[in-house]
């Protein structure tokens, strides 16, 4: 070292000094880290948080740390809340409450779930000095979950935040404006009103979309200023204008929209023909009429479709001939709009009939609703017929429904057939039709109940479990000691299943029943009221066709006759 050269003693004392100063500052952030972690907000822990936060160092100093040293961070700088000292931050005076909310906002990026939430809430309670940095570090996060959070944030922090945000929505990113605008809408804030609709011509789709579904949220305060807005030089701001007043369902703006249906731009007559059926004013019926004959195709469909909304009987022909439209969109809509019309489109149901025999899915799903809608019993044929024979599940699950809308005993045989469709949902539908007719279909369905098909009876259960009010007695008639034990059985399973007083009172008499499946069963449906009976189910195999289950035939039938599991409601 003594031959070394006077540059390379500086250099080497010059790299000791560096390597000892970084042991000494990564102990002293240490001790700092632990003194915040560990003290509830003592004088120490915010003596100590406060550079921290001026340097904006704090959460990454937290990095690696557990979640409950984040969370008692968090909770330290939260403290400064009411600080109005006013500090240096990256070149920017703010006050110190401010430069602790930014602080804050950076929590809202970690990895862990409990840490965001902390860091939203602290955020909420800090109130407005937290605007600012949610608006101008959390919104403009590439993370959705961090902008999902802040603009949450801003919505429970409230009116006090509807200025930044205002500024936000004027002059902001895309981001920004779409977070704020939420936000806004929520708070439903009239002082905002005049914002959203100048950035309703805002040249990103998203701003202008989140803008418009916050002027709808804002209901009637909105209507005058989108009215006016109406007429609006901007193409853009007319036609959202149309499409939130139509939402809002206001009738005033009926007559604006009426007017909007002859607007230069195309964007805005469509907004406004969509927008003039939610408004139900049947005084565009005749505008709507003619539309249905428009060159464009997707004016067509939209008038048939507010045509329905409207419901004016002096559409059915018109929305009929729609039927034979060449777009299959545009048959579609004319006919779920004569469904909507119901008893008032009955001259309608041939050429209905004929459009459920459509080749399009869609337009068959539409006719099969309408049918259902209008309610004639002559139109059980082609319901059945879709039911049984349609090779689309949603079709024939429409159909279903649509039978048991018609509320007929003419549709039971069709309903009770549709239990061996291969598609769940097709044998749920069946059983709410079944269900809604009531005493109507009890008699049949306690004679599938006793079905040797095991998967028939069980929906005929289930659509008997479902009636109100259920028919106790007459499912009690099938529990007594003459019927055989799958039936009894059944019958039992499904008193257990039923919301019923009186069903509790057979229940305790067949717990003791001298058939141990019966009493099982029994004594499940006391244990679990109101779901299936648990375990009691997995014992209705091992009764089919009379057997005691000691038998071959009852032995294989327990092996591959496994209820199915039950379906969830879909549409």
């Amino acid at each position: 070292m003594k031959n070394w050269s006077r540059s390379t003693q500086i250099t080497v004392a010059l790299v000791v000094l560096l390597f000892v100063g970084l042991i000494v500052r990564s102990a002293n952030l240490k001790r700092v880290a632990r003194i915040i972690a560990h003290e509830t907000v003592s004088q120490r822990s915010l003596d100590a948080a406060r550079p921290l936060i001026i340097k904006q160092r704090l959460a990454r100093l937290f990095k690696d740390r557990t979640d409950q040293a984040k969370k008692q961070a968090i909770r330290t700088v939260q403290t400064f809340a009411a600080d109005r000292n006013i500090v240096e931050v990256d070149d920017h005076h703010i006050p110190m409450a401010q430069a602790a909310a930014a602080t804050i906002v950076e929590f809202l990026s970690d990895l862990e779930l409990p840490v965001r939430a902390a860091a939203a809430d602290a955020l909420t309670r800090m109130g407005k000095p937290a605007a600012r940095p949610l608006i101008d570090t959390a919104l403009t996060s590439p993370d959705k979950d961090v902008r999902s959070n802040a603009t949450a944030a801003l919505r429970e922090i409230g009116e006090v935040a509807v200025p930044e945000m205002i500024d936000a929505i004027k002059s902001g990113t895309p981001s920004q404006k779409v977070g704020c605008a939420g936000a806004i809408g929520r708070l439903k804030s009239p002082r905002a009103i005049a914002s959203l609709i100048s950035s309703l011509s805002a040249e990103e789709v998203e701003v202008r979309l989140a803008c418009r579904d916050a002027l709808v949220a804002m209901e009637e305060s909105a209507v005058d200023a989108l009215i006016t807005a109406l007429d609006d030089a901007n193409a853009f701001t007319r036609q959202h204008a149309a499409e939130a007043l139509g939402e809002t369902a206001d009738p005033a703006a009926a007559a604006p929209l009426l007017a909007a249906l002859n607007d230069d731009n195309r964007l805005v007559r469509l907004a406004a023909t969509y927008a003039v059926g939610k408004v139900g004013s049947n005084t565009a019926t005749t505008q709507l009429i003619a539309r249905l004959g428009d060159e464009d195709r997707e004016m067509r469909e939209a008038a048939a479709v507010s045509l329905g909304q409207i419901a004016d009987p002096r559409a059915v022909d018109p929305l009929v001939t729609g039927l034979s439209d060449r777009v299959d969109k545009v048959r579609e809509a004319s006919a779920a709009a004569l469904g909507r019309l119901g008893t008032e489109a009955v001259r309608a149901l041939p050429a209905i009939e004929a459009a459920s025999r459509d080749a399009d899915e869609g337009i068959r799903l539409a006719a099969v609703f309408a049918l259902g809608r209008i309610g004639s019993t002559s139109s059980l044929g082609a319901l059945t017929a879709r039911v049984d024979n349609d090779p689309s599940a949603l079709v024939r699950q429409r159909a279903a429904r649509a039978l048991g809308d018609l509320r007929s005993p003419a549709a039971i045989p069709a309903l009770i057939a549709a239990f061996d469709d291969a598609d769940w949902r097709v044998s749920y539908a069946a059983q709410e039709g079944l269900a809604a007719l009531g005493q109507q279909a009890v008699a049949p369905l306690l004679t599938t109940l006793q079905s040797p098909d095991l998967l028939a009876a069980r929906y005929a259960r289930k659509a008997l479990v479902r009636m109100d009010p259920p028919p106790v007695r007459q499912v009690e008639v099938l529990t007594g000691a003459s019927n055989p034990p799958a039936t009894r059985l059944n019958a039992t399973i499904a008193l257990g299943e039923m919301n019923s007083p009186e069903a509790d009172a057979l229940l305790e008499t067949l717990s003791t029943d001298t058939d141990g499946r019966v009493a099982e069963a029994a004594r499940q449906g006391l244990i679990v009221r109101g779901t299936p009976a648990v375990g009691a189910e997995a014992l209705a195999p091992a009764v089919v066709n009379g057997d005691n289950g000691d038998s071959d035939a009852a032995t294989e039938a327990d092996a591959t006759a496994v209820p199915a599991p039950e379906p969830a409601p879909a549409d």
